[in-house]
Parts: C-alpha cells; structure tokens; sequence
C-alpha cells in the first residue's frame, strides 16, 4: 500500500514537471515573455536616454509616464527676457526726431536711409512691442517716412523746430505718467532737455539716442542714459 502510495505521488511529480516544461517552450507564452522583457527593456532606456532631450524640450515626464510640456519654446523666451534687467524699465514711450537723427540735410534722405535708420533705432533704443512711439518730420519728409515706421504714430509739422514742437506737445507730464516708466528721447535737440529734467524728478528713467557729435551738452549731462547713434551714412543720403 505504501509502495503504491509513493508510485502516485511520483507521477503527479512527474506529470507537473511535464506541465511546465511545455508552459515553457510553447510558442504563445514566448511571445509573451519576449513582450514582456522587450518593453521592459525599451521603457528603461527610454527613461535613460531621453531624459536630457525631455530637459532640453522643456518637458517633463510625469509619474504615470506620460510627456506634457512644462512651457512653450515663446513662454522660455518670454521668461528670459523678464529675467534681464533692461525689461524692468516697463513700457516706453519713444519721442524720434527723424530729422535730427537723418543728420546733415534730411531734404536729401532716401526710403534706403530712412529704413535703416529706423531698424537701427529699434535695437539702439531697444522698443519693443507695446511701446507708445511717436514720430516726428516736415511735410516734405512725411510721405517717405509713413512707409516705415509701421503702427508708430507720426507727427508732421513744417519750420526749423518744427518736430521737436510736435513731440513736445505730445509728452505733457500727465501723459508721461500715465503711461512711461521710461521715456526715450531720440534726437540730440537741446529743446528736450527741460523734459528730460521734469521726467527725471517725477521718477521714470530717462534716455537719450542721438549722434554724440551734435548732441546738446545739456541734453546729454542731463540724461540718465545717454546712447550715441551712429548714422547709417551709407544709406541716408543720396549719392
């Protein structure tokens, strides 16, 4: 009886063990083991290999492996410019004096000159969108500065301070302070020298661009920035 006994409990061994030899080499449960260690393998190096590309998407993978952006490629570039110093200035508003910036006879400019001396301003006075930009020439001029200046706002009046009356009329000090942390003087003209005195005192930071040759002395000492421009001579005037 005990012989027997043992007999059976050899052949439930032995048929288990047959079991599982064919669990393990039947095709279907090879498939799924191969599955199974071939994206467990992909998923790990998916983790390691990409984790510097994610960083360098700005992206970050969350808990349950799925990818989301942390900020758009314009939010980084927005980011980086309020983390520079010059963008704590706040809004601008930008007085030209195109005449005085053209230099020598501004009657002899070209749509050339006019063009690049006002891409040149755009960077010296970095304006940026949103900024109040006021524009000023004779009639004469007026024409071939229009098409230039884009949705700056020009101001055209005729005789020698012409421009500069123009603009100063503009900037009155209740204006400026409604609407300026910075007040950018583009011209050289020491008629702007009283305004640029009067937004000093009420707080809001002041620059001048002009050409440091021909700039007023007054205008310049006067100044809490002063930035020389260099004309694009090559332009400006016809040969």
């Amino acid at each position: 009886m005990a012989r027997k006994q043992q007999h059976q409990r050899t052949n439930r061994r032995n048929r288990r063990q047959r079991r599982a030899r064919r669990a393990a080499t039947h095709p279907a449960v090879r498939r799924t083991a191969d599955v199974t260690v071939d994206l467990t393998a992909d998923a790990t190096v998916d983790l390691r290999g990409t984790s510097s590309a994610h960083a360098a998407l700005g992206r970050d993978r969350d808990v349950d492996g799925s990818v989301s952006r942390r900020r758009s490629t314009e939010d980084e570039r927005r980011a980086a410019r309020e983390r520079h110093p010059s963008h704590q200035q706040g809004r601008s508003v930008v007085l030209v004096d195109i005449e005085n910036l053209l230099g020598d006879d501004p009657r002899l400019a070209t749509a050339a000159g006019v063009r690049a001396t006002v891409e040149a301003l755009v960077e010296r006075a970095d304006i940026r969108v949103g900024d109040l930009v006021f524009v000023a020439c004779n009639p004469g001029l007026a024409p071939l500065v229009a098409g230039h200046i884009g949705s700056w706002q020009l101001r055209i009046r005729s005789g020698a301070d012409g421009a500069d009356q123009a603009l100063l009329e503009v900037a009155s000090d209740a204006f400026l302070q409604r609407s300026a942390d910075r007040v950018v003087v583009a011209s050289g003209d020491a008629a702007f020298t009283d305004l640029v005195q009067r937004c000093n005192h009420a707080g809001q930071s002041t620059v001048v661009v002009a050409d440091a040759r021909s700039t007023a002395g007054s205008l310049r000492r006067n100044a809490g920035r002063f930035l020389p421009f260099g004309r694009p001579a090559q332009f400006a005037l016809a040969a």
